[in-house]
């Protein structure tokens, strides 16, 4: 274990814990439940619920996003410089 690990596991916790309490992942939970009437515990299963899905969603895309990224990894190295090039000029453009 690198001397980094706990600042990374410590950034992580923070990021997802920042992530999780906007108001667009739990505000449409609560208004389900109160105009479902659900008891709390079953809002809380459901979150749960919600919570695992987003992650395991999360996950697979990301994977997909890597496959697909290193089987593009020559294609896109090969035309780095004219793809970085192209948004320098697109920035500086929009920002005219």
């Amino acid at each position: 274990m690198s001397s980094a690990t706990p600042a990374l596991i410590a950034a992580a916790a923070g990021v997802g814990f920042g992530h999780a309490i906007m108001p667009d992942h739990w505000i449409p939970l609560a208004v389900v439940g109160r105009t479902q009437r659900y008891p709390i515990g079953r809002v809380a299963r459901l979150s749960g619920l919600a919570g695992v899905a987003h992650v395991l969603v999360s996950l697979v895309l990301g994977g997909i996003i890597i496959a697909v990224g290193l089987q593009l990894r020559s294609q896109v190295e090969s035309a780095q410089n004219t793809i970085v090039g192209a948004v320098l000029l697109a920035t500086g453009i929009g920002f005219v």
